[in-house]
């Protein structure tokens, strides 16, 4: 009996373990550019001194010369924007909260963002740009962090191992076809709020 009841609470253990770190699940995340580029990655993890601290796991996507100035800038995921105005240093910025402590930030955009509310994954959330003071051309810093911190956006486009000089290939759309109704859980104050998403999974 004595070893029953000791498998018993290991089964009980494991299970609030396993739905722990449920919580913890990194999001579905798609490349932030539309499906079908390629972009190069021209800074990467720790490659700067913009990319430390709690920027550590930042990521710089670049198209060759300025031709990714004013290109599209799309939604890892879905979400809650929390964010989209100028941020010191990062200049225009958007801010993307997926709920269970992760949230996604897009700098240097082109100008002011207009995106607000809900999101969904392959949504445009601005343009490519060069805003901000640290910025010497385009190209968008993407991070993801958790918790406030930054962590490898990994694996994002089923792509891992992200390296600088690198190229990756979207598969990141807006797909309005497979509509269906998503619970906005997001750690927002609209949190109790049910809102209209797209399944791109």
């Amino acid at each position: 009996m004595k070893e029953m009841k000791n498998v018993m609470e290991f089964v009980s253990t494991l299970g609030l373990l396993i739905i722990a770190h449920e919580g913890w699940a990194i999001p579905n995340l798609k490349l932030p550019f539309p499906n079908g580029e390629t972009w190069s990655i021209t800074t990467g993890y720790g490659g700067s001194a913009y990319h430390s601290g709690h920027d550590y796991y930042a990521i710089d996507f670049n198209l060759p010369g300025d031709s990714d100035l004013n290109k599209q800038i799309l939604a890892v995921a879905s979400g809650n924007v929390i964010f989209a105005d100028w941020k010191d240093e990062y200049g225009w910025t958007v801010d993307i909260d997926h709920g269970s402590g992760y949230t996604s930030r897009y700098a240097h955009l082109n100008e002011k963002p207009v995106v607000s509310g809900s999101v969904n994954q392959g949504q445009e959330i601005g343009k490519c740009g060069m805003s901000g003071g640290t910025s010497t051309g385009p190209h968008l810093h993407f991070v993801l962090y958790y918790n406030g911190q930054s962590v490898k956006p990994e694996p994002m486009s089923g792509y891992t191992n992200f390296l600088e000089g690198g190229s990756y290939t979207s598969d990141n759309y807006f797909n309005p076809a497979s509509l269906v109704a998503l619970r906005s859980d997001f750690n927002s104050p609209s949190s109790d709020d049910w809102t209209t998403g797209y399944d791109t999974q």
